[in-house]
């Protein structure tokens, strides 16, 4: 074999080897660690593929809304295969000023407006995940309302966290008297204390500024045809509203015949509806729970009735406008919207991917950093020496 192949043999071979080893460090040698414990003369490396993020558990504030001056409570929870780094809440004041805690923390904001928690948790390999929460500071009032109910029935407010399930004030059997809360936007819910028909006003400002009022109560003797009437009146404004309609306690005989109505002209001196009766068209029932649900824009009065067949004729005749008995009117196309979305204040703004844990024996050392680039490079670097001197030999021949 003539001495210039012997060459390129060798060369040929030196590179399929460089090769080799770098496609073996790609596909296994990711992270390693030594583990200890190990009988003598033993070693173990421990190949691991993890990029699976530390697991927050817990970003929470108590409460949600809390009055200036006042103390409030900030957890933070964390799970790991690895050891955690760092864990930490990072709070942004109204002004953008930080402040840092490692871990559960009570802070007494004196600074009205809204403030935001950054979980953050980092584990010993680098992964890192964080989670965002928010919670409201306002002045202190008292809050009171005049209360305007022309039945027996009582009524329990709840005022929760905009937009979620997140209850801060309670107030049973409320009849007009003061509370002191925090100034600011909840959804306030109104609700019988027979738990027969509840109403909630979303994103309401409750200010002291102007004086408060409510109507909210069922009427004594229904409208003609009417299971049951009820008069919502209120000063307070408000983005919309979720009626509830519980429909148990009444004698019915085919559930799908139950419609909800409203009269956009009530009077509330006579207690009669001036106007016409229209379907509430974006109602859901709910049959396990036997309520109907529907989300208005203002407040009039409302009713429920049994409407005979009536569920076999709406899908007909829902989309062309038609006045038929008992002064039912069918609108063009539904204009509310459906439903109300629920969402809880946290930002998950991280991505999780996950490999599985792979442990390999080894008898040698294999260096942590990863050289596939260098070692490509240098084999490039001989192959075109190699082949520049074949040149040159070939040209002396």
């Amino acid at each position: 074999m003539k001495s210039g192949n012997k060459l390129l043999m060798w060369a040929m071979s030196f590179l399929i080897f460089i090769l080799l080893i770098n496609i073996f460090n790609v596909l296994t040698i990711n992270k390693l660690q030594r583990i200890d414990g190990l009988a003598s003369g033993e070693v173990l490396l421990k190949v691991i593929s993890d990029i699976e993020l530390p697991n927050i558990t817990d970003c929470s504030i108590n409460p949600k809304i809390v009055i200036a001056n006042n103390s409030v409570n900030l957890y933070l929870k964390v799970f790991d295969n690895n050891p955690l780094s760092n864990t930490s809440i990072i709070l942004t004041l109204p002004d953008n000023t930080n402040h840092s805690f490692s871990g559960n923390t009570s802070y007494n904001p004196v600074v009205n407006g809204d403030y935001l928690i950054t979980c953050e948790a980092v584990d010993s390999v680098g992964n890192r995940k964080y989670l965002k929460n928010t919670f409201i500071v306002a002045r202190a009032f008292d809050f009171e309302m005049d209360m305007n109910q022309k039945d027996n029935i009582g009524v329990n407010l709840e005022f929760y966290y905009p937009n979620s399930n997140i209850k801060i004030y309670t107030l049973e059997n409320y009849s007009g008297n003061y509370h002191t809360m925090a100034e600011t936007v909840y959804d306030i819910k109104f609700a019988k204390t027979n738990n027969e028909f509840y109403a909630t006003l979303h994103n309401t400002n409750v200010s002291s500024k102007n004086p408060k009022n409510m109507s909210f109560f069922k009427l004594e003797t229904p409208n003609a045809g009417f299971l049951s009437n009820y008069v919502i009146q209120t000063n307070y404004e408000f983005a919309n509203s979720t009626l509830i309609f519980n429909y148990s306690m009444f004698n019915i005989s085919k559930e799908t015949d139950l419609m909800t109505y409203v009269c956009h002209d009530w009077d509330l001196e006579i207690g009669k509806c001036m106007g016409v009766w229209s379907i509430i068209a974006n109602a859901e029932q709910d049959k396990t729970n036997q309520i109907i649900t529907a989300i208005v824009l203002n407040f009039s009065g409302f009713g429920i009735k049994e409407v005979a067949n009536i569920s076999s004729i709406v899908e007909a005749r829902l989309n062309a406008p038609h006045s038929g008995s008992n002064g039912i009117i069918f609108p063009d196309k539904p204009t509310l919207p459906k439903e109300l979305e629920i969402e809880e204040n946290l930002i998950n703004e991280s991505l999780e991917f996950k490999l599985p844990l792979i442990e390999i024996p080894f008898n040698w050392d294999i260096s942590k950093e990863n050289k596939t680039l260098e070692l490509f490079i240098l084999g490039l670097f001989f192959i075109s020496v190699i082949f520049i001197l074949l040149y040159y030999q070939n040209m002396i021949k």
